[in-house]
């Protein structure tokens, strides 16, 4: 049966040649990002007069052109942000894919523009789309590791338009929940920064190595009059990273599959040739409901076809020198391209030696805080030289002045342009700090984090959030009766969930709002469910934030406490409390789950820890459907001392630990103590 009405076909653009060929082989829409603030930060991406003539060159052919916002926000990108919509307005973008909550706090200021949850927002199951068209969104992009049955339910969702991925990369991670580049060096995937550390090979602990999170890629040429009739409103390639020649194919592929001017086998070549820039295996096994061999697969021999990946950009180097002046002072001159700066460290006594450190570990410090390659020019005989711990500490606070002060540049926005009074409001406000944020980093925490079904002793003096995830209705009743048990705790529901769950959440929360039990939120989805069930509500790590605007939403929308993001810096941190007219809750120790899969891990890697070169060792999980990957090696910020970081609540999460350790020396803070990127 072909289908009445054909869904569009969506193309991305990496730069303005790839937008050029994507028109000429037909595509009806793009989307495409800006320098900043998007979730392919690698490509090249558009200058604020390229979008304007994109949008021109688009509307010209009667396609239409979606801008990716699609990261999680720091309080100092609040006002670019806002901008980047007036931009998208000015320019005639038709609509803006999002994730951060902040964004929904400007929507209604910018009536001209669609705004559509990106995959980053983990929609995963139709109460999420329920949850988005009840926010005034258009459009949500449905999270990549849905069966087909689980598309059809999404998408037949009255009100709302559906947007699913038809060809390209895979994540292993489900889209919007993973912290492994951000754990490794603070280049989160979030962020659009990722370093697809999922690419890499992996050891176990046998000793094996393989790549077991290396996805195929995915390849629905055979599904495409299906999702049309599922009622799915718009196929989109994956790809701004991808060439002009790639994307075309793509296109034409796409073109060909949905007015059937080529036979299915002639197709299904055409893909396979398609794929070949990276050597690795198509799958449609995630439609198909088979999640076994998704990964893992070393790759075909590439082909000679012409369809290459885009030339990386280059990009000017980071670069650190060290001298000595005639005092006997150090010198440290920072620099990227023309930008740089000079800090000097005066000559100090050594009082104590083993409490300093030599300039070469202050060196390595700097480098650790980034993740980007750093020319580093230290003369031999300086290497060893040592500084008192506290003026090395002051020179790696240099550096991160230095590259704080590069984000402040000229964003590239037009002089002029104007944003609603509404939103100058917004962002110009000075909030009344929230009294209820009166716990400063370093005072004693106050909860702590458990499976439903743990068993260990916790004082009573802390708070117990308890993590469910029924799998049937028979499991909502027995997790429910455990939560019972414990008076005062809060229940706290799954970052992740899919169609066959949402009958259990229901019961689950049911159950407990009937006792009085608060429940903790962890996704759009399971914001819908406590919704529904009328349950007081908070927002748990899944719907974490790095931004006041986003906190305040959340907590407009009923989560009366809001969670900070665990990949936060320590600035962004600072400047987040400082704004916070809501309460925080705040994680100070934790082995988080750096990935949530629903790809099936090879059998050698599905029950033993893993680790990379790097020394970071996961540890697999299995919950359900789903495999959760934590690290082996906890943070913890138990020991530091900060008053200008407060908060409602700290927590201690001991998903993964069996008990509460004693806080150590030395212990690893995560993105503390560098930049998030």
């Amino acid at each position: 049966m072909t289908p009445s009405i054909k869904p569009e076909i969506l193309a991305p653009a990496g730069n303005m040649e790839v937008l050029k060929a994507g028109l000429t082989a037909g595509a009806d829409a793009f989307y495409l990002g800006l320098k900043n603030l998007n979730a392919r930060n690698g490509a090249k991406n558009f200058l604020p007069d390229e979008l304007r003539e994109a949008v021109q060159l688009a509307h010209a052919k009667n396609a239409r052109v979606y801008l990716t916002l699609n990261t999680t926000l720091s309080q100092r990108e609040l006002g670019l942000a806002a901008r980047s919509l007036a931009l998208a307005e000015e320019c005639g973008v038709d609509g803006v894919l999002i994730s951060d909550p902040a964004l929904l706090s400007m929507k209604e200021y910018f009536p001209k523009l669609e705004f559509h949850f990106s995959t980053q927002a983990g929609v995963s199951c139709s109460a999420g789309v329920i949850a988005a068209k009840r926010l005034g969104l258009k459009r949500v992009v449905l999270a990549r590791e849905l069966s087909f049955d689980e598309i059809r339910a999404a998408a037949a969702i009255e009100g709302i338009e559906t947007e699913v991925f038809v060809q390209g990369a895979l994540c292993f991670c489900c889209s919007g929940r993973c912290l492994l580049s951000s754990w490794g060096g603070g280049r989160s995937g979030n962020r659009g920064a990722c370093t697809s550390p999922c690419r890499v090979q992996w050891t176990n602990a046998d000793g094996v190595e393989a790549r077991p999170m290396s996805m195929r890629d995915l390849s629905l040429t055979d599904w495409v009059d299906a999702l049309a009739l599922a009622g799915v409103d718009s196929l989109k390639i994956e790809g701004r990273l991808k060439s002009a020649s790639w994307v075309s194919k793509a296109v034409a592929l796409y073109r060909q599959a949905m007015d059937h001017t080529e036979s299915p086998e002639a197709i299904r070549q055409n893909a396979l040739s398609l794929g070949d820039y990276t050597g690795r295996d198509l799958t449609d096994g995630y439609l198909r409901g088979d999640r076994d061999g998704l990964t893992a697969v070393s790759g075909r021999v590439a082909s000679t076809c012409s369809c290459q990946v885009a030339e990386p950009q280059q990009e000017e180097t980071l670069a650190i020198t060290v001298s000595e002046d005639d005092k006997q002072g150090t010198l440290w001159q920072f620099s990227l391209g023309e930008k740089s700066t000079t800090y000097r460290t005066p000559p100090q006594r050594i009082a104590n030696p083993r409490r300093a450190s030599t300039i070469a570990e202050a060196v390595d410090a700097m480098q650790a805080s980034v993740k980007s390659p750093i020319s580093c020019t230290l003369p031999q005989e300086l290497a060893p030289k040592l500084l008192p711990r506290n003026a090395v500490n002051n020179a790696v606070e240099a550096f991160s002045a230095f590259l704080r002060s590069l984000s402040k540049e000229d964003d590239g926005m037009p002089r002029g342009l104007e944003l609603p009074a509404e939103v100058k409001v917004i962002l110009s406000t000075t909030p009344s700090p929230c009294l209820h944020n009166n716990h400063p980093l370093g005072s004693a925490p106050t909860r702590v984090r458990l499976p439903w079904n743990a068993h260990i002793d916790i004082p009573d003096n802390l708070l117990q959030i308890r993590d469910c995830n029924p799998q049937t209705l028979e499991e909502a009743e027995k997790q429910a009766k455990a939560v019972c048990a414990i008076p005062c705790s809060i229940a706290s529901l799954p970052q992740v969930i899919y169609e066959y769950q949402i009958a259990p959440l229901k019961r689950l929360v049911e159950k407990l709002v009937q006792k009085g039990y608060t429940i903790e939120v962890n996704s759009w989805d399971t914001w819908q469910i406590a919704t529904e069930c009328h349950a007081t509500m908070e927002a748990g790590p899944g719907l974490a934030v790095l931004n006041v605007l986003a906190a305040r939403k959340l907590f407009q929308l009923g989560c009366r406490l809001v969670s900070v993001s665990q990949e936060i810096d320590k600035n962004q941190l600072q400047d987040l409390c400082a704004a916070a007219d809501v309460p925080l809750s705040i994680t100070v120790f934790g082995s988080p789950a750096l990935m949530t899969t629903r790809a099936k891990l090879p059998t050698l890697f599905a029950e033993t820890s893993y680790a990379d070169t790097r020394g970071i060792t996961l540890q697999p999980e299995h919950v359900g459907e789903l495999t959760i990957l934590r690290p082996t090696r906890p943070f913890d910020w138990r020991n530091l001392r900060n008053p200008a970081v407060k908060a409602a609540a700290l927590v201690l999460d001991l998903n993964g630990n069996d008990a509460i350790p004693a806080p150590e020396n030395n212990q690893f803070l995560f993105n503390y103590n560098r930049r998030l990127r």
